[in-house]
C-alpha cells in the first residue's frame, strides 16, 4: 500500500503574506495573543530539501494547494505505475493545519486547501519498502501526518467527519476559487 503524509505546515507562508498585506485589520480584529502564537510558529517551512529514491517520495505543495497537489501526484502515480495507483483518499481531519492560519484565511475568503504551502509537502511511500528506507527518509515519515493512501481505482476522495467529497482538476478548481470569490488569481498573493 502506498501512503501519503504531509510534512509541514499547511497555508501558514500563506497566512504570513496576508499578515504582511493587512496587518492593522488583522491587529484590530485579533487579540495580542492569537497573533503573538501564530507570528511565533516559524516559517512553517519544512527544513530539508525534497528526497526522492525507491519507494519514497515528496511533492512540495504549489498552486492549487493541498487540493492541486494531490490531484497533480495521482496523475503523476498513474503514469508511473501504469494505471494501477490513479485515486486517493485523504481525512482532511488528520491534515495538521493551524487554527490562526484557518481563521486568517477565512478573513480573506480562502481556502487554508486551496492555497499554495511552500515548504509543506506531501510525502508518500510504499509500505512495503518502508524497512528500506534511508533514515533521512524515516526521519521525514516520522515528522509526517499520516493523511491517507493512494488507491487502485479513478477516485480522489477527501473526507471530513464521514462526509465525502470528490477533488476537482486543478484547472476546474481555479475557476470554481475565482467565480466563488471573483478574486485574482491566488498565486499574486505571493510575489
Amino acid at each position: 500500500m502506498i501512503r501519503i503524509g504531509l510534512c509541514g505546515q499547511l497555508g501558514y507562508s500563506f497566512a504570513c503574506r496576508l499578515w504582511q498585506l493587512h496587518k492593522q485589520e488583522l491587529e484590530n480584529r485579533f487579540s495580542h495573543r492569537f497573533l503573538s502564537i501564530f507570528r511565533d510558529q516559524g516559517s512553517g517551512a519544512y527544513p530539508f530539501s525534497p528526497v526522492q529514491e525507491t519507494g519514497f517520495r515528496m511533492y512540495e505543495i504549489g498552486e492549487g494547494g493541498l487540493f492541486g497537489t494531490l490531484w497533480q501526484l495521482c496523475d503523476e502515480e498513474e503514469q508511473k505505475t501504469g494505471r494501477v495507483f490513479s485515486g486517493c483518499e485523504v481525512d482532511l481531519y488528520r491534515i495538521p493545519v493551524r487554527q490562526e492560519v484557518v481563521e486568517i484565511c477565512e478573513l480573506y475568503e480562502e481556502n487554508p486547501y486551496e492555497i499554495p504551502s511552500p515548504g509543506c509537502f506531501l510525502v508518500l511511500w510504499d509500505e512495503e519498502r518502508e524497512p528500506g528506507l534511508t533514515p533521512e527518509c524515516l526521519s521525514i515519515l516520522q515528522k509526517s501526518a499520516m493523511i491517507g493512501k493512494l488507491t487502485m481505482d479513478h477516485n480522489r476522495i477527501v473526507t471530513m467527519n464521514g462526509h465525502e467529497r470528490f477533488l476537482t482538476p486543478p484547472a476546474r478548481q481555479r475557476k470554481d476559487i475565482l467565480d466563488r470569490t471573483g478574486k485574482k488569481e491566488v498565486s499574486e498573493l505571493l510575489c
